[in-house]
């Protein structure tokens, strides 16, 4: 018969029944298989974590399905616990672990006295009448109600029963006072959980910190009382399920089925996330080049590379130094803000990639890591015009208040690029060629455009610009180079500084 009221036993929230083996030593019966284990085993692990609409879902599938057992031919639970609560793949809560006394009452199955911490969840009535929980039997009704209090508790916590009460006092000593708090044997045990931040007015009860409940006032003020009435140490003052689904419903007021509820939040995150991936790849294509950013996002190795041709430009302010002994700190980096927040809209217009800017000295270069033909020479002879024509207006807007005195140098040639550093990656060039770029600006003067006769003859065949040929020099580590001042473009109209308004020699730095 008992079997049969069992099978008879359908519902949402309820662990179905499918088997029973009844021959001893096996005796056992078959449910379905819940991979994600019980709610006891969701909240030890820590894995997932559970914010409140998810913690008030399960709260409520154990309330329907404990309603429903209590006005099913089962009547009551007697040893509901969140290790009975298992969870199923749409993360809602089927209870188990009731009836079939047959069952339970096997050797194998059998929660017996050595094991007290099972008796955790059990009412302070029962807990006197009972040594072992399996002499509860099927228990009361206002005691199953007692133990969703301390469900309600381990959601509250994210841990067993009366964590906080056990570093200092035993489970053992835990029952006899959940027994009979006011029994002068006990005063020992009582003075202790007291001075352990226990109520002298209060019954024994699972400590919980206010930052573990529920962050919205109403939820949280309602979910106190709701524990509070639940765990009442007279059993007639319980609610019954009816009105504690009643009471949840008032706190929590959700609709939708949990996994409605997931998803929509799984969405929201994936928008947040994406947004975040956005400004991520956004930070590192301020670090890296574009290419490069995509290769590492779709998980390709990025190695060295070798370029056959590729143009890289220097520039920086020939008298910097002497500049900045009459500038305050805050005036140099100020002045250096306002510079490159200019160069660097002018270089969004080319096909060119900044590399560094180290003090006054600004490097870019073109034709890599996306070779382009002969245009690398052209994009950063135009970006040196239009970063040349920019300091005309800059002199209006900077602190110092007069013409700065840039000077740009270029060279192009061979070069192995790739990404250098771990925590701060950075893409570096070198070669030869990089160094000669850097002897181009050098031994330039202010308000002029320095090129190497490699550049030029490239931008020869490119066609459409203006230089002069400043003749033979003598340029560090190469001998002697001829070299051109670039002078402008066909199709380039900006005006440009006079070099006769440059500062004297004397004051610029070469090197």
């Amino acid at each position: 018969m008992e079997i049969v009221l069992r099978y008879q036993i359908n519902h949402a929230n309820i662990v179905p029944f499918s088997g029973i083996c009844v021959e001893a030593p096996n005796v056992c019966q078959l449910t379905e298989f819940y991979p994600k284990g019980s709610l006891e085993n969701v909240l030890s692990a820590h894995k997932v974590p559970l914010d409140w609409d998810v913690k008030f879902s399960i709260l409520k599938d154990i309330a329907r399905g404990m309603e429903y057992i209590h006005g099913s031919s089962i009547g009551s639970h007697g040893r509901l616990k969140s290790s009975n609560c298992m969870m199923d793949n749409r993360w809602s809560i089927r209870i188990g672990g009731f009836g079939l006394e047959i069952v339970r009452r096997s050797p194998k199955i059998s929660e017996n006295i050595s094991n007290p911490t099972s008796m955790l969840w059990t009412s302070p009535e029962l807990l006197r009448e009972h040594f072992q929980l399996d002499d509860v039997m099927p228990g009361t009704k206002p005691g199953d109600v007692y133990s969703f209090a301390i469900i309600i508790s381990e959601l509250c916590t994210e841990e067993h029963p009366y964590a906080l009460e056990r570093n200092v006092l035993s489970t053992e000593e835990i029952l006899i006072l959940l027994k009979n708090l006011e029994d002068p044997a006990n005063r020992g045990l009582r003075t202790t959980w007291i001075s352990y931040g226990g109520s002298p007015t209060d019954n024994m009860r699972p400590a919980i910190h206010k930052s573990q409940l529920p962050v919205e006032p109403q939820e949280q003020r309602g979910l106190v009382q709701l524990m509070a009435s639940c765990w009442k140490e007279f059993d007639a003052l319980r609610p019954t399920f009816k009105e504690v689904l009643t009471q949840l419903n008032s706190i929590k007021p959700v609709k939708g089925d949990l996994v409605d509820i997931l998803i929509k939040r799984f969405v929201d995150a994936s928008k947040e996330l994406q947004i975040e991936k956005e400004r991520l790849e956004e930070l590192l294509g301020r670090l890296l080049p574009k290419k490069i950013v995509e290769d590492m996002i779709h998980g390709k190795k990025v190695e060295a590379e070798q370029f056959e041709m590729v143009t890289v430009c220097f520039s920086d302010i020939s008298d910097f130094v002497s500049m900045a002994k009459e500038l305050s700190p805050y005036e140099v980096i100020n002045l250096l803000n306002g510079l490159y927040m200019c160069f660097d809209t002018i270089i969004e217009n080319f096909d060119v990639y900044k590399v560094e800017t180290v003090r006054d000295e600004y490097m870019v270069v073109s034709g890599l890591p996306v070779r382009n033909g002969y245009m690398h020479a052209s994009e950063i002879a135009m970006l040196a015009l239009n970063l040349m024509a920019a300091i005309i207006l800059i002199a209006r807007y900077t602190s110092v208040n007069r013409l700065l005195m840039l000077r740009i140098g270029m060279h192009s040639g061979p070069c192995v690029a790739g990404v250098v550093g771990l925590q701060m990656p950075r893409y570096c060039l070198f070669g030869d060629t990089v160094n000669t770029a850097s002897r181009m600006k050098s031994s330039s003067t202010a308000l002029q455009i320095h090129m190497s006769e490699a550049t030029t003859n490239v931008l020869k065949i490119v066609g459409g610009f203006q230089y002069e040929y400043r003749g033979e020099r003598e340029v560090k580590g190469r001998g002697k180079m001829k070299t051109y001042w670039l002078r402008g473009a066909d199709n380039f109209t900006k005006p440009l500084p006079n070099p006769k308004l440059a500062v004297s020699s004397e004051l610029q730095q070469y090197k």
